[in-house]
């Protein structure tokens, strides 16, 4: 099947539709094979949801790439092992990734070697635990990096410190224009000053935390030269987070 600039793209097993867009080979599914089909072909950039798709096991993104949700939902979760990855536009409904380390998380995103991760226009509904797991280890990941924009979290309002977060991060974050609503909204974990934190223009309507910081480096003895990289600017928070709109303790 051939697309512009003569690049062909093989074809792919379940229900699927291929598209030239300029540079960009543009493929619709509607199928979970369909789905893991066009993920596995490196000649496809662009992956359209065609319609609501329910996943068995988590979708494993392994290489760069953009999956546009068009406004449907995916049952389940991602997987995701790489940066210069692209969601958009898509609800994530339940509860998609379980390991021994992160718990259950609709998102995992695994260490990104300093490429971004990029969640515009997502919701995740409803998981079991966190929304967002970003790099699950023990230490911290400087190298993991996650850039949120346009979305809204809702995760379990039962407390469980540091477990019900909408995300949950050890690396470098940038969140803007989103809504988090659940026990936590954004928990930082081994906080490291060479980690970026941009959190701007946020709405926290939780119930135990907005933003927290874990093992944050004792940042209160650095100084404001060594911290220029936290930035938390013009955030609302609802009134039952009461003293714990941000926190930031050295575990």
């Amino acid at each position: 099947m051939n697309t512009q600039a003569g690049t062909t793209v093989e074809a792919i097993e379940g229900d699927a539709t291929v598209t030239g867009e300029g540079e960009i080979n543009s493929v619709t599914v509607t199928t979970e094979v369909a789905l893991n089909a066009a993920i596995d072909n490196p000649a496809v950039s662009k992956i359209i949801l065609g319609e609501g798709i329910i996943v068995t096991a988590p979708v494993v993104i392994d290489r760069a790439v953009t999956i546009d949700g068009n406004n449907q939902e995916l049952a389940f979760g991602f997987d995701i092992t790489v940066g210069d990855v692209v969601i958009n536009n898509l609800t994530v409904t339940g509860s998609g990734f379980t390991d021994n380390v992160s718990g259950d998380s609709a998102i995992y995103v695994r260490d990104t070697a300093g490429k971004p991760v990029t969640f515009d226009g997502v919701k995740i509904n409803y998981t079991t635990n966190k929304g967002i797991m970003v790099s699950g280890i023990s230490t911290a990941s400087p190298s993991s990096y996650i850039i949120v924009r346009n979305s809204t979290f809702f995760v379990k309002n039962e407390f469980q410190e540091g477990a019900d977060s909408s995300i949950y991060t050890y690396g470098k974050i940038e969140v803007t224009n989103s809504k988090f609503n659940g026990a936590a909204g954004i928990v930082i974990d081994h906080s490291e000053v060479g980690n970026v934190v941009d959190i701007k223009g946020n709405e926290f309507n939780g119930t135990w935390v907005g933003v927290s910081l874990f093992n944050s480096a004792s940042m209160s003895d650095k100084t404001r030269e060594e911290t220029k990289a936290y930035v938390l600017d013009a955030n609302s928070f609802n009134d039952e987070l009461g003293d714990y709109k941000v926190s930031a303790r050295d575990n």
